[in-house]
């Protein structure tokens, strides 16, 4: 696929994943001119409504290559597990599956990570807030570095697994909160306060 079909096709999953972001009552939608880190006002198989699912306790992203067909089939591992549990298109998405597109390096630039960072997937909690009813929008993302192109490593050497696991139990059990730092394998970093809908809506154009 050409730059321009992996820009066109990531451009639209983006348009989509900030629709499915914005409907998700834990995220705000952002408008375009209001203050930096503020709260406003107001290839996934289709997954019921948000009326009709509970809350995932993640969103993960994963930025890729085209090359990297290990990574590729990671991801599809994530989303059986995900689907299997109820989580929504706006809690995974891959990025670049057709080639490094501007989306990816756009939203590489937001995370402040290098183009040499992919394949890596990116991982922000969505927790509750002190009332039950208060969801916190994620500022913080954690990242996990995923094998390059077609390696595909031993299992006890992939650290992904682990991970997986971990978000696994913690749905399992019920819980709505999961704390990444928890997880050994992944490395933290901040969004500058920003919360993740509004990273994701400055890469859309519009009014502003």
């Amino acid at each position: 696929m050409t730059t321009s079909h992996a820009d066109k096709h990531d451009h639209d999953k983006l348009a989509r994943w900030y629709q499915d972001l914005s409907s998700n009552p834990s995220n705000p939608p952002f408008q375009k001119g209001a203050k930096e880190g503020s709260l406003y006002e107001s290839e996934a198989q289709v997954n019921p409504p948000l009326s009709q699912r509970g809350d995932f306790l993640l969103y993960a992203i994963f930025l890729v290559s085209e090359r990297d067909r290990a990574a590729h089939d990671i991801f599809r591992q994530f989303r059986s597990s995900f689907e299997a549990r109820n989580a929504g298109f706006e809690h995974l998405v891959i990025f670049g599956q057709h080639g490094i597109s501007s989306t990816v390096r756009d939203l590489l630039a937001e995370f402040g990570w290098p183009i040499e960072a992919i394949p890596v997937l990116a991982l922000f909690a969505a927790g509750l807030g002190a009332a039950p009813t208060c969801r916190i929008a994620p500022t913080e993302v954690y990242s996990l570095p995923l094998p390059a192109g077609s390696d595909c490593n031993p299992p006890s050497e992939q650290p992904w697994l682990k991970v997986l696991a971990g978000i696994e139990a913690a749905a399992d059990e019920g819980r709505e909160v999961l704390e990444l730092a928890s997880l050994p394998e992944l490395r933290h970093h901040q969004l500058g306060g920003r919360p993740l809908v509004e990273v994701v809506g400055r890469l859309l154009p519009g009014p502003g």
